[in-house]
């Protein structure tokens, strides 16, 4: 249910507002009252427990992280085309 739902852009829509709403805040002069440091080991700490996560949680529950860091759609690997192909699809000669 996870992975279904977070192939549509509906669930990304709080996140893009407040990101929108926080870049405007900004753009108008407005400064946070925080001291670098503490978002830089707030972002360290989320990375190191993000990636120490999986000596201690089930495979399930890794795929679920996984499916929250990029849907499924976006894991599997390209198909890359050979380049007499993508010439031939573009009209150029190789």
């Amino acid at each position: 249910m996870a992975a279904w739902g977070m192939r549509h852009p509906v669930v990304y829509l709080p996140q893009f507002l407040l990101g929108m709403t926080f870049a405007v805040a900004l753009q108008r002069g407005w400064r946070p009252r925080l001291h670098p440091a503490i978002p830089i080991g707030l972002l360290a700490l989320y990375v190191y427990s993000y990636f120490h996560a999986s000596l201690y949680l089930s495979k399930a529950a890794i795929a679920r992280l996984e499916n929250t860091r990029a849907p499924p759609s976006q894991c599997s690997p390209r198909r890359s085309s050979s380049p007499s192909s993508s010439a031939r699809s573009t009209g150029i000669a190789a």
